[in-house]
């Protein structure tokens, strides 16, 4: 991505910054230890995206599959990329 194109989208009203707190860091031990008892790890950025999205009640859309591994995530997997 072209690093005017990147300042541009995180200047955009439209975006809002979710910090990381102690609640984020305790949904991410949850949803670390609910997947690898199901045997369904994800990568570690993912499991902050998460912990996030659980943290504030948002829906998240991705590409990725492995978000519908994750108890109480709104997750809306796109089939296009």
């Amino acid at each position: 991505m072209n690093l005017d194109e990147l300042n541009e989208f995180l200047t955009s009203p439209r975006v809002i910054f979710i910090d990381i707190d102690y609640n984020t860091a305790d949904n991410y031990a949850k949803i670390f230890k609910q997947l690898r008892e199901k045997g369904k790890p994800i990568p570690t950025n993912d499991l902050w995206i998460a912990a996030s999205a659980l943290q504030h009640d948002l829906t998240l859309f991705t590409y990725d599959k492995h978000f519908r591994f994750i108890d109480g995530l709104d997750a809306i997997q796109s089939i296009e990329y």
